[in-house]
């Protein structure tokens, strides 16, 4: 019994207080972070994808930017997927990541810009509104 006693005292006398959100059912706010973020606050990975949806040609290149810039022609739909992982600098400015979506030819032949989707695992956060917008698609990951 007094080895238990003891050892209760101990423990309680060692706290710095840090314990005490935890004790109470609340996350300490590092802890949190870390949940957040990956283990201890280090990188994160985030499933970018970047799309172009419709059907046929296109009249002009595609431009992304998706951990490197690119270009690229042929037909609709088209997809480009990449996993970034973020440091935690990253996490907080943000990773900028656009599609220019080309011109395809519309109904009545004339062009108009391609519809442009970006997703972040798995949720869809940016588009030009089905082309209806002449931008392209752009987001900040984090």
């Amino acid at each position: 019994m007094a080895v238990v006693t003891a050892a209760v005292v101990l423990t309680a006398c060692g706290s710095d207080g840090g314990d005490k959100a935890a004790s109470a059912g609340k996350t300490a706010p590092d802890a949190k972070k870390a949940a957040d973020t990956g283990a201890h606050g280090g990188e994160v990975k985030r499933k970018v994808t970047l799309e172009v949806r419709g059907k046929g040609p296109l009249a002009q290149a595609i431009y992304y930017q998706l951990g490197s810039n690119g270009s690229e022609t042929g037909s609709l739909p088209w997809k480009k997927t990449e996993t970034l992982t973020l440091t935690p600098a990253q996490q907080k400015a943000g990773v900028l990541v656009s599609v220019v979506p080309g011109s395809v030819a519309g109904p009545d032949g004339t062009l108009k810009p391609g519809a442009c989707v970006i997703t972040v695992d798995g949720r869809e956060v940016a588009d030009n509104q089905g082309g209806k917008s002449d931008k392209g698609c752009e987001y900040k990951v984090r």
